[in-house]
């Protein structure tokens, strides 16, 4: 996570102005919806040792992402996302995280293709509901990354297709029952969507 701190805090401050121009500037904003996938990293057979069902690893999600691109190279990227329930018998897990980050691609085909890599931070929600006990919430910061391509028709005014795989990945440390031992579980959650946007 340190070195992940590092290396975009370099990049914004050193990278951005080196790599600014004037061509492929502007704001942009969409949204898309696709699939998601979670790895608990063991944590549901550890610490939920009632709960006899396989937690699920899949389901539907939501991108919504804005973002500045500062020339054709570089661009800055804020985005929400919800990867929705996990569930294994009475225990569900629901998760949202926001995130920024940089946004490095190439743009070329007459600027109709712009494959680009997405590094950055984010932040999880942790949510886990039930109907006998209250409900828990419990927040992380994760590390944040992301591959994808953006094509713009040569015949449209600023609208754009994305097809994108983002994850996040976090610590979740459970603190073990009488004592000062905490134990991590190394959780990651990602999500394969088509997204829709404007550049304006």
């Amino acid at each position: 996570m340190k070195f992940i701190v590092v290396i975009l805090t370099c990049f914004i401050v050193f990278g951005i102005p080196i790599l600014a121009d004037e061509e492929g500037r502007g704001f942009y904003g969409g949204i898309g919806f696709g699939s998601t996938a979670f790895e608990d990293d063991g944590f549901v057979k550890e610490e939920q040792p009632t709960v006899k069902g396989d937690l699920s690893v899949k389901d539907k999600g939501a991108k919504v992402y804005l973002g500045y691109q500062v020339n054709k190279i570089v661009g800055l990227e804020l985005g929400f996302t919800d990867y929705g329930s996990f569930y294994a018998e009475d225990y569900v897990h629901k998760t949202k995280s926001t995130d920024i980050a940089v946004n490095v691609g190439y743009t070329f085909l007459e600027g109709t293709l712009r494959p680009y890599m997405l590094v950055g931070l984010g932040y999880i929600f942790n949510d886990f509901p039930h109907n006998d006990v209250p409900s828990i919430s419990i927040n992380s910061l994760s590390s944040h990354i992301g591959l994808g391509l953006d094509y713009t028709p040569v015949f449209t005014s600023g609208f754009g297709i994305r097809v994108a795989f983002e994850a996040d990945g976090y610590t979740y440390g459970i603190e073990q029952g009488g004592t000062d031992t905490v134990k991590e579980y190394q959780q990651t959650l990602g999500i394969l969507y088509l997204g829709v946007h404007y550049k304006y």
